[in-house]
């Protein structure tokens, strides 16, 4: 999966100056076609092929993706 490879931190697709923010659970980059001024990916660092597949217990990442994605329009 890109995402997975992006949020990995030895990732081939890796590039650093794209990145604006990450921990333990997620990734924030610049997306590499933004839509728009400031377009960012929030991504887990663990595979999530699609929202149906998270379990009840993975709320809290979504969570906290969304936070981290309204820091960072904050910012």
């Amino acid at each position: 999966c890109v995402f997975c490879d992006i949020a990995d931190p030895q990732g081939a697709l890796r590039d650093p100056s794209r990145l604006v923010y990450e921990d333990e659970t997620l990734v924030v980059f610049h997306d590499i076609r933004p839509a728009a001024r400031g377009h960012l990916q929030v991504v887990p660092r663990r595979h999530v092929g699609s929202v149906r597949d998270l379990a009840a217990d993975q709320l809290r990442l979504v969570a906290a993706m969304r936070a981290a994605g309204l820091q960072m329009v904050a910012q």
